[in-house]
């Protein structure tokens, strides 16, 4: 890659700043982000019971996933040195997963006690799962898991992409490629295919290289146009529009799908492609347009904390709000629910992420802050 080219190539040649001055509508993008995630994952635990749910849910799992994926590509940082790139990536991506399964685990141990069912053999599927890369104690970190392969794929692939059309084309033609492997190979009878994507996320790191590749490319032009409030309303409507247009066209035999990056299931890909790149867009719009709301922006440098707390409600104390709240008959009203189970939901985890930025910073995405009980990793 030409250093004159590219951003990141311009940050191989010397180390890592050590404090990056904060971009406003990248942390507001990145809120809006973490807020989908709560308000998706409720809507998830819905659907089973809800078929109005269903919809919102297909809308919103056509991109906001990608979305990270290409917001990381659009904030790469390359080191000189493959060993120096796996040890950052290490710390920021995997330290939490590991974290948070500690956690959850002394809690499910707890919970197990209590009901006398704890034995060896649990205790042996959760290593061996998590040797895997599958963080079954808080599945929420599958995506931390993901982009760490995803990061470590592009130490490799960016750098030899020299120009932006180059790095764009290669960045679709990974998520077709990707989404096609998964879509073929998400069935344990696949066989080895199915234990050779499964096995940390790799074909999802595929689709996941090629946002984050589109990312990437983006950069230059996402910061030259969403300093415009006009230019941002225009990427985050059109974006929106069509997504609301395309969506319902990912089908399998005619029926609808959902998108599950997890379970690497995208249905038709060039669907989920145009879905998922329109409605990152849209987000990132949206982000610019609310740069200046400071509530947004601390949620989103939160967002690694907020991922991981997100596990205590996905399948968990979402369902005990599912069984104590009147489910309403209307999209709008469903929306208008999983909103305020969102908000409560943040609400909650506000004094456990400000706990958690105290006592162990380095445990949480940020090794380079010393705490009262950890120094500084980094």
């Amino acid at each position: 890659m030409a250093g004159a080219q590219s951003p990141l190539g311009r940050e191989v040649a010397g180390a890592a700043p050590a404090r990056r001055e904060r971009i406003g509508w990248a942390d507001a993008a990145r809120g809006i982000g973490i807020a989908t995630v709560f308000f998706g994952h409720y809507l998830q635990d819905l659907a089973p019971h809800d078929l109005v749910a269903s919809d919102d849910l297909r809308f919103l799992y056509s991109f906001h996933v990608p979305f990270f994926f290409v917001l990381s590509g659009c904030f790469a940082h390359r080191e000189p040195r493959f060993w120096k790139q796996l040890k950052v990536l290490a710390m920021r991506r995997l330290l939490p997963v590991l974290f948070f399964g500690i956690c959850f685990g002394l809690l499910d141990t707890v919970a197990r006690l209590r009901h006398g069912n704890i034995d060896a053999d649990w205790i042996e599927e959760m290593i061996g799962d998590y040797l895997m890369g599958r963080p079954l104690l808080d599945w929420v970190t599958w995506f931390l898991v993901c982009l760490f392969v995803c990061e470590l794929l592009a130490y490799f692939i960016v750098d030899r992409l020299r120009t932006p059309f180059e790095q764009f084309a290669t960045g679709v033609l990974l998520i077709l490629i990707g989404a096609t492997f998964g879509n073929r190979t998400n069935h344990s009878s696949e066989g080895i295919a199915f234990y050779f994507g499964e096995f940390w996320f790799f074909s999802e790191a595929i689709v996941a290289v090629g946002f984050y590749l589109v990312g990437h490319t983006l950069r230059p032009w996402l910061t030259e146009n969403l300093n415009s409030a006009h230019r941002a309303s225009l990427v985050m409507v059109s974006g929106f529009l069509l997504v609301l247009v395309t969506f319902q066209r990912n089908t399998i035999a005619g029926e609808p799908v959902v998108v599950m990056m997890a379970s690497r299931s995208h249905g038709n890909v060039i669907w989920f492609c145009v879905t998922a790149l329109a409605g990152s867009l849209a987000l990132l719009g949206a982000g610019a347009l609310l740069s200046s709301w400071k509530l947004l922006q601390k949620i989103g440098r939160n967002t690694v904390p907020l991922l991981g707390l997100n596990g205590l409600f996905f399948g968990g104390l979402n369902q005990l709000a599912i069984r104590h709240i009147h489910d309403p008959t209307s999209r709008a009203g469903v929306a208008l629910v999983a909103a305020g189970v969102t908000i409560a939901s943040l609400l909650l985890c506000a004094p456990l992420v400000t706990l958690l930025r105290n006592l162990v910073p380095q445990l949480i995405g940020n090794p380079r802050k010393s705490g009262p009980l950890l120094p500084a990793l980094e």
